[in-house]
């Protein structure tokens, strides 16, 4: 497996960046996660294209992520371009409307801008797990494995150096019991990346998998095994897909609409990326989905849905400006130094007339 140097994580980022939860269960010692993350699904009945950007943060030389998925995966897990993500950010971008008013009288005056604002070796068969397939992409060592029970698959994370906790296991059934397959990536940097103590952040992948699945989903329940976060979790999701999809998801998840239209052939020709992902004919749903962690019951599931509407968010920004009635502060203050200087020299003008006399 090829490995990454410490001078090479330190290069791609010198300062440690928020890292992200990549919609899966992490695993390493001194590995952090953070609960924002950016999704892409691409949904072309019964094959969806689930695209994620894994980033990780802490000391661990050894970490990765398990990820179930309800089929055997369509093909080998592939990278994607990592511009794609800039491409939906900026195809998706919300309609910013700009107001003015004028600068509020008080101390300081002048423009103001209050905008509101990113491997496993073992066989796994005599713990009752099939190893369905394996390989590398990237930096990472993969294994699709199916588990004939939650005891045999944790077996197999324990023969595999997958540290999990026991309360995890309850969440390994629920996708054992539905017959789903798990891919568990691993990657392994030097024994000297990084040196003990230091801590080192940054983005692998995106990692790109295609699946079969009645109806275009992320595997959500896998991340109540995040013990690292309190937070509540936000995660961005694109959809590209014939219709307009909505999730019908109970109480534990908000859902916002920030994006939805379909692709026009500028789009594609101003955005590659997304070229390569989806045609004309296609609309892109953008949602913003807000949730708890130890809330989480099932996987997220998307439907079309039931009214179409083409929308783009807004977004609101008061520019403040001089309107005139900053001019006089200026001279206001420069009055009553005027003041304060007078009476200063009175004060001291009549010391001296006491000295004097003395």
């Amino acid at each position: 497996m090829r490995r990454i140097s410490c001078g090479i994580a330190i290069a791609a980022t010198a300062l440690c960046a928020r890292p992200a939860l990549p919609c899966g269960a992490p695993f390493g010692d001194g590995f952090s996660v953070e609960p924002d993350q950016k999704i892409i699904i691409v949904y072309d009945n019964p094959v969806e294209t689930y695209i994620f950007s894994p980033s990780f943060c802490g000391e661990a030389a050894q970490f990765g992520l398990i990820l179930p998925v309800p089929s055997q995966l369509a093909s080998e897990p592939a990278l994607a371009d990592p511009k794609l993500f800039d491409e939906l950010a900026a195809l998706t971008a919300p309609e910013v409307v700009v107001t003015e008013e004028c600068t509020p009288v008080g101390i300081g005056c002048g423009g103001m801008d209050t905008g509101v604002g990113e491997g496993p070796q073992d066989s796994g068969s005599r713990y009752g797990v099939d190893v369905i397939d394996k390989g590398q992409v990237g930096i990472f060592t993969w294994v699709l494995i199916r588990a004939d029970s939650a005891a045999a698959f944790t077996d197999w994370l324990d023969s595999n150096a997958f540290p999990y906790r026991s309360d995890d296991s309850a969440h390994f059934d629920y996708y054992v019991q539905q017959q789903w397959y798990f891919v568990a990536f691993k990657v392994s940097a030097d024994t000297q990346a990084p040196p003990a103590g230091q801590r080192l952040c940054g983005k692998l992948g995106p990692l790109s998998l295609r699946f079969s699945t009645a109806r275009p989903l992320i595997p959500a329940r896998i991340v109540a095994t995040d013990h690292t976060n309190s937070a509540p979790y936000l995660w961005q999701v694109h959809v590209l897909a014939a219709a307009q999809a909505e999730n019908q998801q109970p109480s534990f998840i908000t859902s916002e609409l920030r994006y939805s239209s379909p692709i026009t052939g500028n789009d594609l020709a101003q955005y590659p990326q997304v070229a390569t992902l989806a045609s004309g004919g296609y609309r892109i749903t953008t949602l913003n989905l807000t949730f708890a962690p130890s809330a989480v019951v099932e996987d997220i599931v998307f439907e079309q849905a039931s009214e179409t509407t083409d929308f783009r968010a807004k977004e609101y920004r008061t520019v403040y400006k001089n309107c005139g009635g900053c001019s006089a502060l200026p001279t206001i203050w420069v009055g009553g130094s005027s003041i304060v200087v007078m009476l200063l020299g009175l004060k001291l003008s009549g010391r001296r007339r006491r000295q004097s006399v003395r």
